[in-house]
């Protein structure tokens, strides 16, 4: 009796998380049928108010009415970010097209571009990344977009002082689903929890070898009952205008492209872990590297 009862609480636990996965699959549809219309009858308009915006700033001579056309073409670029994030995120790219990125070199790039930028400044940052290459199939721009929207998200949770830690490692499907633990961990510290999230996506792909990215930080976390939340579009914890809630649905959806999968979780240092599993590919052609002045910084 109790190993039936444990056999339905799996296949109720399975159930649930299809039925959230196909909501959110509806979601990312309405988000794109959505962001479609709003580039086409917004795109156009904000571009005149910005050209008028442009125009009246060079005949306007007292300090209020500049404050107030600035503050126009600040609110007008905003609008822009909104639409360019609606657009990023309802334009999935197929990976066929895509040329090989190597996972670990594309932290340490966006790693050293947002200390040239001074956002670590007060954050202390570790890399745990191996020397050998973990090479996926995408868009290496949409990744190097996901690592800063995550990076750029945890300096905001820890006030911009705190510890980050960036783990890029590989795994097996067999470790996956008992769980992991990393090297420094001691004997008695137990391995990292099997997530739905996860269970599913190790059942829907056929790669044994996995590539696996974990972006943690001190700062106070994410409640549990956010940790599906946070993906969705418009959604967001932080105060009304300084957040579009567009970063996680765009950082997902960036992922989905390489044919992986995110979740949070709580992290051992008692902040937020943001894992990403992505199937490795065994092309190893070069991929081309992309400028530092090309790395987004988007919207979060």
């Amino acid at each position: 009796m109790a190993h039936l009862a444990d056999s339905v609480n799996r296949m109720t636990d399975r159930l649930l998380e299809e039925r959230a996965h196909l909501v959110r699959v509806e979601k990312m549809a309405s988000v794109g049928r959505l962001a479609a219309g709003i580039a086409h009858e917004v795109g156009n308009p904000l571009g005149a108010i910005n050209g008028y915006a442009h125009v009246l700033k060079a005949d306007v001579s007292t300090q209020h009415g500049r404050d107030a056309i600035a503050g126009l073409e600040r609110e007008s670029a905003r609008i822009d970010r909104i639409v360019r994030g609606l657009l990023d995120y309802a334009r999935p790219q197929p990976r066929a097209a895509h040329a090989v990125v190597d996972v670990g070199d594309t932290a340490r790039v966006v790693i050293e571009l947002l200390k040239t930028q001074g956002v670590l400044r007060r954050v202390t940052v570790t890399l745990d990344a191996p020397t050998e290459r973990i090479a996926v199939a995408g868009n290496r721009h949409d990744l190097e977009q996901a690592f800063v929207n995550l990076m750029l998200n945890a300096v905001d949770a820890m006030n911009g002082e705190g510890r980050m830690s960036v783990v890029v490692r590989r795994a097996t499907r067999t470790e996956l689903r008992a769980g992991s633990r990393r090297a420094s961990d001691p004997g008695g510290r137990p391995p990292t929890p099997v997530n739905p999230r996860m269970l599913r996506w190790l059942d829907a792909t056929s790669n044994d070898e996995i590539g696996v990215v974990a972006i943690t930080d001190s700062g106070p976390g994410i409640p549990a009952d956010d940790a599906e939340r946070v993906f969705e579009p418009f959604f967001t914890t932080k105060p009304p205008g300084q957040g579009t809630g567009l970063g996680l649905a765009i950082v997902a959806r960036a992922i989905e492209n390489f044919g992986g999968t995110i979740w949070v979780s709580p992290s051992r240092e008692g902040g937020a872990a943001f894992r990403i599993l992505l199937p490795l590919t065994t092309d190893q052609r070069p991929s081309r590297p992309v400028p530092k002045t090309d790395l987004p910084v988007t919207v979060t």
